[in-house]
């Protein structure tokens, strides 16, 4: 038992260094770095939501082979992510237009 948390111990700690992941649980993971979230968004349809959350009312999430990977974001972090993904939404609606 002792050498399976081990190695699930080592997992989590690679994929916080390496995707910024805070949990993965069977339902979603969640991304704790912006950037991290959105390499991994990249290519793919983020839907946000919008809560009542204090610290962090916004949520982005999206669904990468059947399964939601996300992020809670606070007001300053989701301008961030407003202003990283400005060029590619305006680059979508003028696709369409």
């Amino acid at each position: 038992m002792i050498s399976k948390i081990n190695e699930v111990l080592g997992l989590s700690k690679e994929l916080e260094r390496d995707y910024g992941v805070i949990y993965v649980k069977d339902w979603g993971t969640q991304i704790g770095d912006l950037d991290k979230f959105l390499s991994i968004s990249e290519g793919n349809e983020t839907i946000v939501y919008e809560g009542d959350g204090v610290e962090f009312p916004y949520r982005l999430s999206l669904i990468k082979e059947g399964h939601e990977i996300f992020i809670l974001l606070g007001e300053e972090s989701f301008r961030e992510y407003k202003k990283a993904t400005a060029t590619t939404v305006t680059k979508e609606r003028n696709d369409t237009l």
